[in-house]
C-alpha cells in the first residue's frame, strides 16, 4: 500500500514590519480581517495542517487555532530563521509530514492551486519554487523532508539568504505567470489601501 504523503503549510509572520512602521504585519487588517487570516484561508484547503512562525503577539496568533513557533533567535534574522525554526519543530513533532509548503503572511491572494502545481513539478527535485513570470518567488516554495536538515545546517552555519540555500539544492522553478497577482505582497500601509 502506497504511503500517503502529507504537507505542512508554513506561514512566515515573524518579521519586524519595518516598512509598515514596525507593526506586526500578519495582524494588520485587510478587508476586515488580519492579513494572515487570508493566507490561512488560502493554504488550509491545500495542505494537511498549518504552522505559523511569529515572534511577537504570540497569543494573538494562537487564536487562529494553529501551532505557533518562534525563531530560535530573537534577532529578526529573516525568512531563513523562520524556516529553520519551522523545520526543526516539524522534525521533532510531525513525523507524518513529508513536505512543507512555505508562504508569507502578506500575500492574501495566493493561488488556490499553489501546492498542486508545485507538487506536479517537484518529482526528482528537493525544492520547487514559484516563478511569477518576472522573478522567482523564493518565499513561496515546496521543500521535501530530505532537504530540511540541509537548511537547518545552513542557517546554523551563518546562511541568511533563502535563495542562496535554494540554489544549493536540486531546484525547479514553476511557472505561475498567469497568476502573478497571487504573489502580490503588502509591504506598506499604502499597499493595503490601493488593493482594498
Amino acid at each position: 500500500m502506497a504511503k500517503i504523503e502529507r504537507t505542512l503549510g508554513v506561514i512566515l509572520s515573524g518579521g519586524e514590519g519595518r516598512r509598515m512602521g514596525g507593526t506586526d504585519k500578519g495582524l494588520v487588517l485587510f478587508q476586515d480581517k488580519p492579513l494572515i487570516a487570508h493566507v490561512i484561508d488560502r493554504l488550509s484547503s491545500q495542505v494537511d495542517d498549518c504552522l505559523v512562525i511569529a515572534n511577537r503577539n504570540i497569543s494573538e496568533y494562537q487564536r487562529f487555532g494553529l501551532a505557533v513557533v518562534q525563531d530560535s533567535t530573537n534577532q529578526f534574522q529573516g525568512p531563513m530563521a523562520g524556516l529553520e525554526a519551522a523545520l526543526s519543530w516539524a522534525l521533532d513533532n510531525r513525523k507524518d509530514i513529508d513536505k512543507v509548503l512555505v508562504s508569507s503572511c502578506d500575500t492574501p491572494h495566493l493561488p488556490a492551486n499553489l501546492l498542486a502545481e508545485l507538487l506536479k513539478h517537484i518529482q526528482h527535485h528537493d525544492v520547487a519554487v514559484a516563478h511569477d513570470g518576472r522573478r522567482r518567488q523564493n518565499l513561496h516554495c515546496l521543500i521535501r523532508r530530505d532537504a530540511w536538515r540541509s537548511l537547518i545546517d545552513a542557517f546554523i552555519n551563518g546562511e541568511r539568504a533563502l535563495w542562496q540555500w535554494q540554489n544549493t539544492q536540486t531546484l525547479v522553478e514553476v511557472d505561475f505567470s498567469e497568476q502573478a497577482q497571487g504573489f502580490a505582497n503588502f509591504n506598506t500601509l499604502d499597499d493595503l489601501d490601493s488593493d482594498s
